[in-house]
């Protein structure tokens, strides 16, 4: 049977449909695991085989219903473990027995399997005339219930012309119990079927779990916790399915799940009276008997899910048993679906690309989470939690140990690089946002320039004062003491009101608890190291302060100069000096095992009551340390500057680890450096020499004299004359410039001394103009004179050293001189070129060049991450590994894709991005060839140099990717400029629209945009011909309408908007010549009291 005959297609209701899914090209994704604030999430992982879901459970792979496996394992287990039909039908013919979602043996003709997916919910139809039944299946999570479940609705429809009989057995045919991990199902899948039992039978409410916790320790406790299924016949909840646990009762010697022989039987098929409810891993199918006449259906809700006892099991069933009950949770699951996406809701001409902007909130929001507001502080600001975060993990992404908090307000822990990126527009879903997220980013910076990489839940912390003391006797009654031991130490806002939930604190008044507690708390940022030190993470907060400056321009010196909130984390990793960790591996010189864990240093941060991880004075003793962000960011330029490379091109790979391209995992150890970092580099010098000129006359560029030193001794290394070329004196800058920052680092591990340094602004000035002419020399050397374009990663063999002593077992060196490798071309180094580039014909030459190079793939006319790495030495990272045209070896990259594609639309190359984003966008893509919905990204999708030419265009491991950031980021641009707020002449705030749209964009005919009101009620806007509307702010509706023909908004024939009608909130009305709306209004409009924008452009 052929793949061809599947099709796919973007349907009418935005559902997307792959129809004979089972014959498509294999794939894997999964439901959102987002259940609401006042929910309890799921993982749970689908792929097109099967009945779709086959790995679902609570907060990580540790904690499962149906396990956890791998994407290539699940496509062939889904059929085995996965859920199962099996219908028994009899009518006046017979008997016959019919198991839906099957592939189709030789020779019988397929029935018609379609698969749709929506962003919250999955649906599956098998529709078979030679068996007389269509059976639909769809899945959604439970949203906004205090335990987490899968919901399963079953509709079985009789498609002949006579009444039937069926029995029919539904469910999961293995269902791992509460108690077992994923190693001990993995490794010891034997033994631990011993500790499994069944509880609940009677009640037709099974749970499954361990008897008692299985680890070989001298401490045993019982397990309270249950896995649970249940289910009954719509319209008839009081009755309850009969459950069978027992594998052997329903498959008996079918011992590979995949025939359920006795349920074969001739006969009706009887549950027996003494399953087997211990020392087995059991099944969870659920049994039903009933009669459809011609044409008619029934439908079946079953819900598979986890209860940390009994007792809420019962309660859960008990609400559950309602005819309504289903019907009103899916509902709600679909109303916070389309809440959560409604900040990049448009209306134009292409509907799949409507709902692809959708889905990319959906999916961003699933690494960088919702910026929700919650309440405020008691100084009047509000409090934001960024809500439904989580590491990407999946059945593709395996490495990955993922965390879905199963609590109210679940927030998961996530990578720096990740969550940074990906709320990178926070601040333009909600402007309550602020620049709390700068602050939080910046402090986790540490005074090596290096941060944490596991960034924690946001947690909370109350002082114990009179106010919160008899604020938690209103709060907590008798449990007062209970309540103020965990609120006045740092706490985690999700689980307190789960606990508390749980000891019937929170009954009828959740919504004033989480004020009252917000009003007395206070954010603490939470992290842990992870591993290793990263080059490039430090880089995205450049881009949460241009999204600041783009909402809050007048608030930039405030931030910058005034604020002296600014903290440095503390770490009790050491980046070992050159001394150390340059050594020889077999004879050849090596950067190996650049950190070193101090016990000492670890044991200090753990003496510490309150904020651990912030650096004190007095040598890590004393207070808090806090700065102003424009001497911290002054400090990281001067580290930064101290990392530039051999060859004074790249930014050292000093500390294990490489930049984003983790897939050169390698390099730090050929002393490898990137381009890409240098770039940044300028970017913040820039910056940096930017705020002088606006920074206040009295501002004193204070920092730590440990940093202050560094700064001077930096500047005094750039005013030295140096003879010989360019790339001797760039060689003496690094030995001097990284002694300094060794000695640097040195004074300040324990902590800072507390002593400031003042460096007037014209020396910082100096500073700032001879460290960019360092860095734009560097960077004009990495550039190709032949090709135009500039090589990104550069590797180093050591030509002369001088022998040192023998550390930890290696023998050291010291270099004395080098020979530079540069490696192919990588599409990231032209990305920060174009960033930077302000000349708008040598933008477009740059991209030209990228277009004739290595670079472009011809066949799909998209763009790879990297050229051919295949004559590299297998030392530089797994990237060699890879086949070509595969993971981070020569595929399309969708992140960096997108990056590209962003800064050619920033550049001012606004044809030239339209002409490659409908050949790259994921939304304009042929998804017969894509393999998957073009709704949803993929990390990366296979290249022309593939071996296997029929996966050449597919992708690969679904959404969660950080291109969800970038595709949001040209959104705004294409939008409404990345700008739309700016102070006037007279220093008053101005809203400013600034779109860059093409005429295909505009509608052809009329539309409607629905979208929810405030009060969550269901809205309706007519979107005329020639228009095309976007929601601004996560609020206002902006509508740009042409009179026609339909033009585009930029270029010198461009449309412009002529005249602008406000409608705010209470139902006033303004109108406004041009595009700019003027003070008191444009505050208006940003505080969300503007509903509707109706622009017109001529």
């Amino acid at each position: 049977m052929s793949e061809c005959r599947s099709s796919y297609g973007f349907e009418a209701d935005g559902s997307f449909t792959i129809r004979n899914y089972n014959m498509a090209s294999p794939f894997a994704s999964f439901l959102p695991g987002i259940a609401g604030p006042w929910g309890i999430p799921m993982w749970a992982f689908y792929v097109n085989r099967g009945q779709g879901i086959c790995s679902f459970g609570l907060r990580d792979k540790d904690h499962p219903i149906a396990e956890f496996v791998s994407a290539n394992w699940a496509f062939q287990l889904v059929f085995r473990q996965g859920f199962q039909t099996f219908l028994k039908i009899s009518d006046s013919g017979g008997e016959r027995y019919h198991e839906p979602f099957q592939v189709a043996a030789n020779g019988r003709p397929a029935p018609q399997q379609t698969m749709e997916i929506r962003p919250g919910e999955l649906t599956l139809r098998d529709s078979d005339p030679d068996a007389g039944v269509e059976v639909e299946v769809r899945y959604f999570t439970l949203p906004q219930e205090s335990l987490g479940a899968l919901v399963r609705s079953v509709r079985v429809r009789n498609l002949s012309d006579k009444p039937v009989s069926v029995q029919m057995l539904d469910g999961l045919a293995l269902i791992i119990p509460h108690g077992l991990n994923n190693f001990s199902i993995k490794e010891m899948r034997y033994i631990a079927q011993s500790h499994a039992e069944v509880i609940g039978l009677a009640e037709r409410t099974p749970g499954f779990r361990t008897k008692a916790t299985s680890d070989d320790s001298t401490v045993v406790e019982t397990v309270s916790g249950v896995n649970f299924c249940f289910g009954y016949e719509g319209g008839a909840p009081d009755r309850l399915l009969q459950p069978i646990v027992d594998p052997a009762a329903v498959y008996g010697s079918s011992t590979d799940l995949s025939r359920p022989v006795l349920f074969l039987d001739p006969g009706p098929y009887r549950a027996p009276g003494d399953q087997m409810t211990e020392n087995q891993l059991p099944c969870g199918l659920l049994l039903a008997g009933y009669e459809l006449k011609p044409l008619a259906e029934k439908t079946f809700h079953m819900f598979y899910g986890y209860a940390p006892s009994p007792a809420p099991l019962a309660e859960f069933v008990s609400r559950a048993r309602d005819e309504s009950y289903v019907d009103q949770a899916l509902r709600q699951n679909r109303a916070l679906v389309e809440k959560l996406t409604q900040p990049c809701a448009m209306v134009s001409s292409h509907a799949t690309l409507d709902a692809y902007a959708r889905q990319n909130v959906l999916d961003n929001v699933m690494r960088g989470g919702s910026p929700t507001t919650l309440g405020r502080s008691k100084d009047g600001k509000p409090i934001v939690l960024s809500l439904y975060t989580r590491k990407h993990g999946d059945l593709e992404r395996d490495y990955n140990y993922y965390i879905i908090e199963p609590t109210f307000f679940s927030q998961g822990e996530s990578n720096y690089r990740d969550v940074n990126q990906n709320r990178r527009h926070d601040v333009f879903m909600n402007p309550d946002v602020g620049a709390s997220d700068i602050v939080f980013f910046m402090n986790l910076i540490q005074p090596d320039g290096f941060n944490p990489m596991l960034v924690q839940p946001k947690k909370l912390i109350c002082k114990d004062t009179p106010a919160l003391r008899t604020a938690a006797r209103k709060m907590a009654g008798r449990q007062t003491g209970w309540f103020l031991k965990h609120v006045t130490k740092e706490f985690e806002l999700g689980r307190l009101l789960t606990d508390m939930t749980a000891r019937g604190m929170a009954a009828g008044r959740r919504e004033e608890l989480v004020a009252e507690i917000l009003h007395h708390a206070e954010p603490v940022e939470a992290s842990l190291h992870g591993h290793g030190f990263w080059t490039d993470h430090w880089t995205y907060n450049m881009d949460l302060l241009e999204s600041f400056r783009g909402i809050f321009p007048e608030r930039v010196n405030d931030l910058l100069f005034r604020r002296r909130e600014f903290t440095y984390c503390d770490s009790h990793v050491f980046v070992k000096p050159r001394s150390r960790k340059y050594v020889l591996l077999k004879g050849v010189p090596c950067q190996l095992n650049s950190l070193y864990a101090d016990p000492d240093k670890e044991a200090l941060i753990r003496t510490r009551p309150t904020r651990p991880y912030a650096v004190r004075t007095r040598q890590g003793r004393g207070k808090v340390y806090a700065t102003t962000l424009a001497s911290k960011l002054l400090g990281l330029a001067a580290v930064k500057l101290a990392s530039l490379d051999f060859c004074g091109m790249g930014i050292e790979m000093e500390a294990d680890r490489p930049n984003w391209y983790d897939a050169l995992n390698g390099l730090p150890g050929c002393f490898g450096s990137s381009i890409s970092e240098t770039f940044e580099l300028k970017r913040l010098i820039l910056l940096l020499r930017e705020t002088i000129e606006t920074a206040p006359r009295n501002f004193a560029w204070t920092l730590p004299v440990e940093c202050g030193d560094l700064v001077s001794g930096l500047h005094r290394l750039l005013r030295a004359r140096n003879g010989g070329d360019r790339r001797r004196r760039a060689f003496r800058f690094w030995d001097a410039a990284s002694a300094l920052k060794e000695k640097y680092r040195s004074r300040v591990w324990m902590g800072f001394s507390g002593k400031e340094k003042k460096i007037s602004a014209a020396s910082v000035r100096d500073f700032l103009e001879r460290a960019l002419a360092r860095v734009e020399s560097g960077i004009a050397a990495a550039r190709d004179r032949k090709t135009g374009l500039y090589h990104t990663y550069f590797r180093y063999e050591i030509a002369r050293w001088k022998p040192g002593p023998v550390v930890d077992g290696h023998p050291t060196f010291t270099p004395l001189a080098v020979r530079q490798i540069r490696l192919p071309l990588f599409l990231e180094g032209q990305v920060h070129a174009l960033r930077l580039e302000k000349n708008s014909r040598k933008a477009a030459e740059l991209v030209r060049a990228v277009r004739r190079s290595s670079l472009f793939d011809r066949t799909l006319s998209m763009y790879k991450v990297n050229g051919d790495v295949s004559r590299e030495p297998i030392s530089i990272g797994r990237t060699r590994t890879f086949a070509r045209g595969w993971l981070e070896n020569e595929s399309v990259w969708l992140h960096m894709e997108y990056k590209y594609l962003l800064e050619m639309l920033r550049g001012g190359l606004p044809q030239e991005f339209f002409e490659d984003f409908r050949h790259c966008a994921i939304p304009f893509l042929d998804p017969q060839v894509y393999g998957r919905s073009t709704t949803e990204n993929s990390s990366f999708l296979v290249s022309d140099v593939y071996p296997d030419r029929r996966q050449v265009g597919k992708g690969f491991m679904a959404r969660l990717s950080g291109a969800t950031a970038e595709f949001i980021h040209m959104w705004i641009c294409m939008c409404a400029g990345e700008r739309p707020f700016r102070t006037g002449k007279s220093g008053a705030l101005e809203a400013v629209l600034q779109p860059t749209l093409p005429s295909w964009l505009f509608t052809s005919e009329a539309r409607r945009m629905d979208l929810a009101g405030p009060d969550g009620k269901p809205v309706s806007y007519e979107v005329p011909r020639c228009s095309f509307a976007f929601v601004f702010l996560s609020h206002t509706v902006v509508i740009y309408t042409q009179d026609g023909p339909c033009r585009n908004t930029f270029g010198p024939a461009g449309a412009a908007i002529r005249s602008m009608r406000v409608t705010f909130n209470d139902g006033r009305v303004e109108e406004f010549r041009g595009a700019v709306i003027p003070a008191p209004h444009a505050e208006a409009l940003r505080n969300r009291q503007v509903r509707l924008i109706e622009a017109r452009l001529g």
